[in-house]
C-alpha cells in the first residue's frame, strides 16, 4: 500500500547483505520502509532475480533495541512453531535480513471498521497468550545474556534515582508508595518481545499469521506492555477498551494493572518527558502522563 511506504536508499553495505541470500545477478529493484509513522523502521526490499521473478525480503536495523537478541528469539520461536521471519542473513553491523510475512499488522486492520476493531481486539488477546506459552520453553532454551528479565523492581531501581525526575515531588512519593506494593507482587514473567504495539502482530483477517520486532525480547511482568496502550494513548485499540478486554479475559483485577500503569508512567516520565517542557507536544504528554499517574495511584491506595 504506497501511502503507508517511504522510499529510501539502501548503503553499500546493506545492499551487499541483502543481494548475499540470492543468486548472482540478483538485483535490488525497490526498498521502502514499512511505516513513515517510526522511522526508522524495517525496511521491504524488492529483489529482481535472474530468472526474471521478483521477490521481497525485510532488512532490520536496530533501533532501540538489539538483532543479536532478535536472532536468538527468532530461531527460538521458530523451532516452537510461532510464524516468525526466517533469517536469511547477518547479524551485520547491527542488522538482519529477514524473510517478508504474509498478512495485514493489528494497527492497519484495527482501523478499517468497528467489526475490524473489535476483531483485533480478541486477536491481539490471542497473539499475547501465544508468547506466554512459550515462556517455559524459551527458559530452558536461553540465559539471561541472551533474553534479559526485567521483574517490576528491576524496573523500578533503573529509574528511581536517575534525574531528572528523582528530585519532583509527584515522583518521590509515586517511587515511595510503589516500592512496597511491587515488592510484594509474584505473578511470573513471560516471555515477551519487549513491544506489545498492534503493528508487531500480523493477520489475514481471521487468525494472527505473524509475530514481528524482536529486538527488545525478554521475559518481563506480563501487564507491563499492556500499561503501553494508555500512556501511549495507542489509537484506536486503547480507546476502544482493549485494556478492559485483556484484564478481564485473563482475570485481572483494576488494582493489579494500577501498580504496573503507576511503574510505566513513572518510566515514562524519566525516558521522555523532560520536567520543564519547552513546547506545547511535550507539555500534552506530560499532563496526559502525570493524569494517569495520579489515577492509577489513586487506585493503589
Amino acid at each position: 500500500d504506497s501511502k503507508h511506504e517511504l522510499t529510501i536508499g539502501l548503503s553499500p553495505m546493506e545492499s551487499a547483505l541483502v543481494l548475499s541470500v540470492f543468486p548472482e545477478g540478483a538485483r535490488i529493484a525497490a526498498s521502502h520502509y514499512f511505516d513513515n509513522y517510526n522511522l526508522p523502521c524495517p525496511i521491504k526490499v524488492k529483489i529482481d532475480t535472474p530468472n526474471g521473478t521478483s521477490q521481497y525480503v525485510v532488512l532490520r536495523k536496530t533501533r532501540h533495541g538489539d538483532v543479536e537478541r532478535e536472532e536468538n528469539a527468532l530461531r527460538l520461536l521458530s523451532q516452537y512453531g510461532l510464524p516468525v521471519p526466517k533469517v536469511l542473513a547477518g547479524p551485520c553491523e547491527s542488522r538482519l535480513v529477514l524473510s517478508l510475512l504474509e498478512g495485514e499488522n493489528l494497527q492497519h486492520f484495527s482501523m478499517r471498521s468497528k467489526g475490524h476493531l473489535e476483531k483485533s481486539k480478541a486477536l491481539l488477546i490471542t497473539a499475547l497468550s501465544t508468547l506466554d506459552k512459550v515462556t517455559g520453553d524459551i527458559e530452558r532454551e536461553t540465559t539471561p545474556d541472551i533474553i534479559p528479565r526485567h521483574s517490576l523492581m528491576d524496573e523500578l531501581a533503573a529509574i528511581k534515582d536517575q534525574s531528572p525526575w528523582n528530585t519532583e515531588g509527584l515522583f518521590r512519593k509515586a517511587v515511595d508508595v510503589l516500592q512496597p506494593i511491587l515488592e510484594k507482587i509474584t505473578t511470573p514473567l513471560v516471555f515477551t518481545n519487549g513491544d506489545y504495539q498492534p503493528a508487531n502482530f500480523l493477520t489475514d483477517g481471521a487468525k494472527i499469521t505473524g509475530f514481528v520486532d524482536f529486538e527488545k525480547a525478554c521475559f518481563r511482568d506480563p501487564l507491563m506492555g499492556i500499561a503501553k496502550y494508555p500512556v501511549y494513548d495507542l489509537h484506536p485499540l486503547n480507546k476502544a477498551g482493549f485494556v478492559d478486554s485483556y484484564l478481564d479475559t485473563r482475570e485481572y483485577d483494576r488494582t493489579d494493572f494500577a501498580s504496573r500503569l503507576a511503574l510505566m508512567c513513572l518510566i515514562t516520565l524519566q525516558r521522555e518527558i523532560p520536567v520543564r517542557t519547552t513546547s506545547e507536544g511535550e507539555q500534552t504528554y506530560l499532563t496526559h502522563v502525570t493524569h494517569l499517574l495520579k489515577e492509577a495511584m489513586t487506585t493503589i491506595v
